[in-house]
């Protein structure tokens, strides 16, 4: 049997080759892409036009996509623009024969354009295969279980996961689990490249047809990667420097690392040693977290117009003095032990959990994992608020009828939006269990009282007729004077 289909990028050697046994020189592909043997490149064939057949749809611009067939990934900072934009589409629920038009349609045509300029793009094919003659002699007799891989290289662009995975320290729960699963693997190095230097950050942003050409980085990879393992760039100190990597590198961290040293004031400059009631109000007094937090701002103007300090002199109450009066109020009593372990570095659970920190106003607010999102900060950042208190009670009961008497879950939704309490599903229901309200509409009809014992004469022996009785069976007419009435 002849071996036939035979072709090569050497002139001399095709001539050679009878007709027979050669191949069609426009037909070839190489690693899944054409293959150009007059320059000896390979290069992708283009996609075709949607756009001149009609209107442009889902389904076309899936089809479109699909026409690219590029296994080695050569051209994907091309192609990831027409998969983002096709995930968009899929995110706003189109059917498949929905017209695209509006800004979707300009954003289309730009990227099919350059789609269909991806042919111009041509790759040397010695770049996907092995360099030279003795490279492939060596490794043609390997297979994959007899490869020995001695030294395995990971690089991240991201500093703050590179000290994750570089320290020693003793990270949160969420966190250590991810860096032990990382890890856990041997002969790993794991080392940090800056975003201008990594080719992977080109292939997820995507590109132009035209810069992709001359892209080095991205056909040639960092100059310093072909160097030698020791002189290969590592992180510097000065690039770990930056503040916001350290506070989310020091959030994760179950140890309290370079706390403040600087003890805690309050408003006046003065340090917090106490958590006296303010102004010694007995807050048990109060029923209603309104006319608490009114009277602890009047209570805050008249102080204020003694000492002769600007304030507000109109007749009502501002929304900043009633704020100022609400944080009065706030972990008065309880958390000490969270300050504590806040200005001297001890570990607290309930800190640790929470991810509990200080704020400007010396409030404990808690780091949820919502720093990210598009919601204001006080629904990022939730202030504490202890489980038993009475100030925590009136601000569910006064949440409770802002909603009309809602549920559980909507009034616990409408606090966490600026509150964060312990177990706060929990203690929600237990306050609401005691609206007398909602027992009034919710809670059912009233039991039926205990059925009173029978007359002696229903369950005492008789003669048949002993006891008689008539009924007339409707009302008796009796006349008084002239005028009949009924009795």
């Amino acid at each position: 049997m002849n071996l036939r289909e035979w072709i090569s990028s050497s002139k001399m050697f095709n001539e050679l080759l009878p007709t027979k046994d050669r191949t069609d020189v426009f037909g070839t592909c190489v690693l899944g892409h054409l293959w150009n043997t007059d320059i000896d490149v390979i290069y992708m064939k283009s996609a075709k036009n949607t756009m001149c057949s009609g209107i442009s749809t889902k389904r076309k611009t899936l089809s479109e996509l699909a026409e690219l067939f590029d296994p080695m990934g050569f051209f994907s900072p091309v192609i990831v623009s027409g998969k983002i934009f096709l995930q968009d589409l899929w995110k706003r629920n189109l059917k498949w024969d929905d017209e695209i038009c509006g800004y979707d349609k300009l954003k289309w045509i730009s990227i099919s354009a350059e789609l269909r300029k991806i042919s111009e793009v041509s790759i040397p094919r010695f770049i996907g295969l092995e360099a030279n003659q003795n490279n492939k002699s060596e490794v043609r007799n390997k297979t994959e279980l007899t490869l020995v891989i001695d030294k395995t290289f990971l690089w991240t662009d991201s500093q703050c996961v590179f000290k994750w995975l570089s320290t020693k320290k003793s990270l949160r729960v969420f966190v250590e689990n991810r860096v032990q699963e990382i890890t856990s693997h041997k002969d790993i190095s794991f080392l940090y490249v800056s975003i201008k230097e990594n080719p992977a950050d080109v292939a997820t942003r995507g590109t132009l047809v035209q810069k992709l050409r001359s892209d080095h980085l991205w056909w040639h990879v960092p100059s310093w990667l072909k160097q030698d393992v020791n002189t290969w760039v590592k992180i510097h100190d000065d690039d770990a420097a930056n503040q916001k990597v350290n506070d989310q590198f020091k959030s994760e961290l179950r140890t309290s690392e370079n706390q403040k040293e600087s003890a805690f004031v309050s408003e006046n400059g003065q340090e917090i040693t106490s958590n006296k009631m303010p102004y010694n109000i007995d807050i048990r007094r109060f029923s209603s977290y309104h006319k608490l937090i009114r009277v602890t701002a009047w209570i805050e103007r008249f102080i204020s117009k003694i000492r002769r300090i600007p304030s507000n002199s109109e007749k009502y109450l501002s929304v900043k003095e009633t704020r100022k009066a609400e944080k009065k109020w706030i972990q008065r009593k309880s958390f000490a032990d969270v300050f504590n372990s806040i200005h001297t570095g001890q570990i607290n659970n309930l800190k640790f959990q929470s991810g509990v920190f200080l704020d400007n106003d010396n409030l404990l607010r808690c780091r949820e994992r919502f720093e990210n999102a598009d919601i204001s900060e006080c629904a990022k950042f939730p202030i504490l608020l202890p489980r038993g208190e009475t100030f925590t009670r009136l601000l569910v009961e006064k949440t409770h009828k802002e909603l009309f008497h809602s549920g559980v879950s909507h009034t616990l939704y409408r606090i966490r939006n600026k509150f964060w309490i312990p177990q706060g599903k929990a203690t929600v229901r237990q306050i609401l269990r005691h609206c007398k309200t909602c027992k009034r509409f919710e809670g059912g009809s009233f039991k039926m009282p205990n059925m009173a014992p029978f007359p002696r004469s229903r369950v005492s022996r008789s003669l048949p007729f002993q006891g008689t009785g008539l009924d007339y069976l409707g009302p008796v007419y009796v006349k008084d004077g002239t005028v009949m009435k009924k009795r």
